[in-house]
Order: structure tokens, then C-alpha cells, then sequence
């Protein structure tokens, strides 16, 4: 059903419009002209009542002079007698044709409601099409190709660098499908702006590695090929073109559970500041907000920030979702206290350990430290250290036990 029919129609609707006017509007004349004659019945009926009246009283002056002429108050009494006649003539014909055209009103306005009627089917007609056909085009098979560099930082491992690299591609996969899906719309001048916003299922039915290798030490390059898919919620067209939901009753498409298909939903990540980092299971995916396509399962979400605690959560990804995160200042989040068990010495004078550092260039510092705890000074920043304790001597009376609660100290925390 084309937009060309349902202009037909309004044109048509229309035409009925205007002759329904103009019908109303001689309906109208003849109402007004039915008026007159009834006022002018009045008046005709006031002169023949006079006429009658003096036409009686001629008759009855006739009894006193049989000779009265009576022809002129004949004459009038029959003119006016005649006047009235005519006029409820006139008043009759005009009361047929009133009808007459009432009823040619009523088969006007029968049309138009009837054309009206045929006009809502055709638009009805028109918007599943509209939709049928938008449906169609959301949900075409596509394959993609692409190709990414990727630059890999130096504390990455060459199995991270891979995956960052394919995760990235298949990232720019989806990107593509979706300038694909938009730039071949009907209506795309009015969808355009609707389909940066939509949230997408992408069915994946054959994701290939064409080409994948170093370039040189630091960037990894990656040709993938994918077989994608679009699989939008069945209301998903009615929503973009702006129309009821009655017209979107069934999906669009059926996902198949094949072990050779995967699903990747939409993960939108956003955060309370500026300047952060968002990562997916690993991989860094850019400053927030980040919107991502991801295969239905379990997937980690880190999202952190320098002078900031980390956001940390784990997903079960079955459906589009988002994802705020609230960083906090590390110094704004109390530590958490943590039960350890604490031996107090006995009443005497602390021990003293000596501890012996050894660096790689076999330096070594005594380094005196009370009540147990290594503390170790190093001339120089040295890959590794090996640290020697010399335990202190216990009495021969066990020391008693006391559980407290203090902050953790953690030794191999980097100074």
C-alpha cells in the first residue's frame, strides 16, 4: 500500500467535503426561503381576513339595498383568498424540495463517513507496510568486513594485545553494521537520529579471522570477516516510526540456538567523573560513557580512575543494560577494619631484630626494627631484594592472646 494511495483518498475525501458544503449551504437557502413565505402567510392571511371581513358587511348591508353592488369586495376577497393559496403552495414545494435535499445531504455525508472509513484502513494498511518494510530492513543479513590496528602498551602481554585487537574489531564490525542498516533506510531522514540512539541485539552466525599478526613490536593488526544480524525488540519499528504497538504483535526475528551463532547484546557504561577508564572483562575500551556489543554470558566490568576507588562488577548479560558507577575518593572511603590476632609480650624489655638486606650488588645495611616488623631501606630501586630475619627469643612462659581490631598492613605494598 503506497503513500500515493492514501492521497488518492484524502483528494477524494475532500471533493466529498465540498460538495457536502455546498449541499448544506443550498439546504440552507431553502430553509431561509421557507421563512419568508410563512411570514409572508401571516400578512396575506391578516388581508384576507380584512377582505372577508368587509365582504361580510356588504352582505349585510345587502339587506337593506338589494341593488349593492358586491363585485368589487368579491374581487378583493377572492384576490386575497388566491394570495393566500399560492403562498401555502409555495410554502409545500419548498418543504419537498427541503426534504429532497436533505436526504441528497445525508447521501453526501454517507460518502464522505464512508470514504473516511476507507481512508483510516488505507492508513492502517500504509503503517503496516511501513513498519513490515522498516522490519525488513533493520533485520537484513549483512557481512562485514574490517580491519584494526592495535597499539599495544608495553605492560601488556602478547595474548592480551590479540584480544584487545579482535575485541576492537569486532567493536568497529558493529559500528559499521549499524552506518550499514542506516544508510539503506527508507525513511532515512527521519529514523536517522533515532537509530544512533537504539539499543541493538546483534546476532553473530560466522565471525572469521581473515589476517591477524604483529606489524611490529608494538602494534597487532586484525582482518575479521563477521555474518551479522540485527535482532531488535519486536516493538522496535512502532517505536522508531512513532506508531502503536498493534502494529508490531509478532518478532521480527527468530534467534537461533545454534552453537554456531552467537548473540551480543548492547553494555552502556557511564561513571560520576571525567577522565576515567572503562574496562571489559580486561579489555580497555576508552573514557565513559562506552557503549559496547557483547555475547550473552558473564562479563566483569571495571571502571577506575587515579585517586579514586575502582568500580567492580560482574554481569550475566542476557539483555541490553547499563551501568552507572559511582567512583569515590579513596581518602572519602572508611577502611574497613579486619580481625587479627595479636601477641603481647611479656613485661620486659622489646627485643631487637637485626635484619640483613642483600641486593644484587651485595650491599648490605643492618637495619634495626622493633617489636617484629620488617622495615627495609635500599640504597637503590633494585628489581628484587632477599630479606633475612633472625627470629627473636619467646620466654618459656607462652605469651597470652588478645583478638583486636585494626587496619590491615599489607608488607608488599609498593613504597
Amino acid at each position: 500500500m503506497t503513500l500515493s494511495n492514501v492521497e488518492s483518498k484524502e483528494r477524494e475525501i475532500d471533493r466529498q467535503i465540498s460538495a457536502l458544503s455546498q449541499q448544506q449551504n443550498l439546504l440552507n437557502g431553502l430553509k431561509l426561503e421557507l421563512g419568508e413565505l410563512a411570514d409572508r402567510e401571516v400578512l396575506l392571511q391578516s388581508e384576507k381576513n380584512k377582505a372577508k371581513a368587509n365582504l361580510d358587511n356588504e352582505y349585510r348591508r345587502l339587506d337593506e339595498n338589494p341593488s349593492l353592488d358586491l363585485s368589487v369586495v368579491q374581487r378583493t376577497y377572492q384576490a386575497a383568498w388566491a394570495e393566500v393559496k399560492e403562498n401555502l403552495s409555495q410554502q409545500a414545494n419548498k418543504r419537498e424540495s427541503i426534504e429532497a435535499e436533505m436526504l441528497e445531504l445525508a447521501r453526501i455525508e454517507q460518502q464522505k463517513l464512508n470514504l473516511q472509513a476507507e481512508l483510516v484502513k488505507l492508513k492502517e494498511a500504509h503503517t503496516e507496510a511501513r513498519v513490515q518494510r522498516l522490519a525488513v530492513e533493520l533485520t537484513k543479513r549483512n557481512v562485514v568486513e574490517v580491519s584494526h590496528t592495535e597499539k599495544c602498551s608495553l605492560d601488556m602481554t602478547l595474548r592480551q594485545c590479540s584480544k584487545r585487537a579482535h575485541e576492537q574489531a569486532n567493536q568497529q564490525a558493529f559500528n559499521v553494521l549499524r552506518d550499514r542498516i542506516t544508510a539503506a533506510l527508507t525513511e532515512k531522514e527521519l529514523l536517522e537520529n533515532k537509530i544512533e540512539s537504539l539499543s541493538m541485539t546483534v546476532q553473530v552466525s560466522d565471525n572469521q579471522v581473515v589476517k591477524s599478526t604483529f606489524i611490529d613490536a608494538t602494534r597487532f593488526m586484525t582482518d575479521v570477516q563477521m555474518q551479522m544480524q540485527l535482532v531488535p525488540n519486536k516493538h522496535t519499528p512502532c517505536e522508531l516510526l512513532e506508531v502503536s504497538n498493534k502494529y508490531c504483535s509478532k518478532p521480527l526475528v527468530t534467534v537461533s540456538n545454534d552453537k554456531d551463532k552467537e548473540t551480543w547484546v548492547e553494555l552502556k557504561v557511564r561513571s560520576n567523573k571525567h577522565q576515567d577508564r572503562v574496562l571489559v572483562d580486561n579489555v580497555y575500551y576508552g573514557n565513559s560513557p562506552v557503549r559496547v556489543y557483547l555475547p550473552k554470558g558473564i562479563h566483569n566490568v571495571t571502571v577506575e580512575k587515579g585517586g579514586y576507588e575502582s568500580y567492580l562488577r560482574t554481569l550475566n548479560l542476557n539483555e541490553h543494560q547499563k551501568v552507572w558507577a559511582e567512583l569515590l575518593r579513596r581518602s572519602d572511603v572508611a577502611s574497613k577494619p579486619v580481625a587479627t590476632t595479636k601477641v603481647l609480650p611479656q613485661k620486659q624489655s622489646k627485643p631487637q631484630v637485626e635484619a640483613s638486606v642483600v641486593s644484587y650488588q651485595d650491599k648490605v645495611e643492618p637495619v634495626t626494627v622493633p617489636d617484629g616488623v620488617v622495615k627495609a631501606s635500599v640504597g637503590q630501586t633494585q628489581p628484587a631484594a632477599t630479606v633475612t630475619v633472625a627470629e627473636p627469643s619467646v620466654a618459656s612462659s607462652p605469651a597470652p592472646t588478645q583478638t583486636t581490631t585494626e587496619p590491615r598492613i599489607d608488607l608488599d605494598e609498593k613504597n
